[in-house]
């Protein structure tokens, strides 16, 4: 009866993911029902944010090896992320991102087979999870492609995305001081709005935003500032 358990929560979890890959599947089948680009992006972008948690808080309480931390660095921002800030862009297969992407998703399915402590039973159980997620993430990022559409509307779903690997990117930000500059700008318009919409729809989080305002350095009074100097 000891092997009961553990067969119980891996098919539960194979169940769940193959139920939530089957959905995933049909909200982006047909192009009339299918989401903004925007919005698969921001669920690809919390799907790599919650898996690098648990991968991290698992090196963090001693589960996982330190050594997996490069490892998951480099496999969840250098290869999913820039995936996702790259969406939906179809790329050939024999292109350089394909190809670092098969490289980045093989590599790290092969650390983390190795990558846990003692595999008891729960360990066994997230090293299913994280495994199964990570192998199935490129599917789910591959589905929600536009790849039947045209060229013309493939290019305007990618209207807003910098073609650009995110490694070139990061070089570029380090080097190019006018490029940090605008970067930050950027940055803080968007918290600003963010913070906004968040106030009109929470109480709480309308408060969080009129305490800020009391701080002289807060993005919000800097903002206010400029409006009322233009």
């Amino acid at each position: 009866m000891s092997w009961v358990l553990p067969v119980v929560g891996a098919c539960s979890v194979l169940v769940v993911l193959f139920a939530a890959i089957f959905a995933w599947h049909v909200l982006h089948a047909h192009k009339e029902h299918r989401p903004y680009p925007e919005t698969t992006r921001r669920a690809l972008f919390l799907i790599v944010a919650a898996l690098s948690g648990v991968e991290l808080h698992h090196v963090w309480i001693g589960r996982m090896y330190g050594w997996m931390v490069p490892v998951i660095l480099v496999g969840n921002v250098w290869g999913f992320l820039d995936a996702v800030l790259r969406f939906p862009i179809v790329y050939d297969v024999g292109t350089f991102f394909t190809l670092k992407q098969c490289f980045l998703v093989t590599g790290k399915v092969v650390c983390l087979s190795c990558g846990f402590e003692d595999l008891n039973y729960e360990s066994m159980l997230w090293l299913l999870v994280v495994l199964v997620v990570n192998a199935f993430f490129p599917l789910l990022y591959t589905l929600a492609l536009p790849i039947d559409d045209d060229a013309v509307d493939q290019r305007l779903a990618a209207h807003d995305v910098v073609d650009v690997d995110l490694a070139l990117r990061v070089v570029d930000l380090a080097m190019n001081r006018q490029r940090r500059l605008d970067s930050y700008g950027s940055l803080k318009r968007r918290v600003c709005s963010t913070a906004l919409k968040m106030a009109d729809r929470s109480p709480l989080a309308e408060k969080a935003v009129n305490y800020s305002l009391r701080f002289p350095s807060s993005p919000m009074v800097k903002s206010s500032h400029k409006s009322r100097c233009v």
